[in-house]
């Protein structure tokens, strides 16, 4: 499998045929953006943490804005690691805790959402700045 960061901020995965769904769901997540949960999901990861741990980093670093539930948090664990963005790990063989890290696509997707986020910001603030036509309160 390769992955390559294309110019026109997109993902394209070169695959296997049991990988396209893969491919079609990456791009899209790429042109909509991430919802919360994932976002701050993989911001957790930005080191490797077992799920509950996660669940604690995440309301952290939200400041309070997003708490997963368990079932949120696993279901969304499981399609990262079916689309390779994370990938769960073994710290010792005596932990029976999952533990997850990002996969290098994974460190490239959360890139990808913050320039795609901070683009957003620039240019709403250029729009507001020069009183486009919408009536900001």
């Amino acid at each position: 499998m390769i992955f390559q960061l294309c110019e026109m901020e997109e993902i394209q995965v070169l695959f296997r045929h049991r990988r396209y769904a893969f491919s079609l769901l990456l791009s899209s997540v790429m042109s909509v953006g991430l919802s919360a949960d994932y976002e701050y999901i993989l911001l957790a990861l930005r080191q490797c943490r077992h799920g509950y741990a996660i669940m604690q980093d995440v309301e952290k670093i939200s400041r309070g804005s997003v708490a997963l539930d368990p079932g949120t948090l696993y279901g969304a664990l499981s399609k990262l690691q079916k689309q390779d963005v994370i990938k769960q790990v073994e710290i010792s063989a005596s932990d029976r805790r999952k533990y997850y890290v990002l996969t290098n696509l994974g460190e490239k997707v959360v890139k990808q959402e913050y320039e795609r986020l901070l683009s957003l910001v620039v240019n709403t603030q250029e729009l507001i700045e020069e009183g486009d036509e919408m009536k900001w309160k």
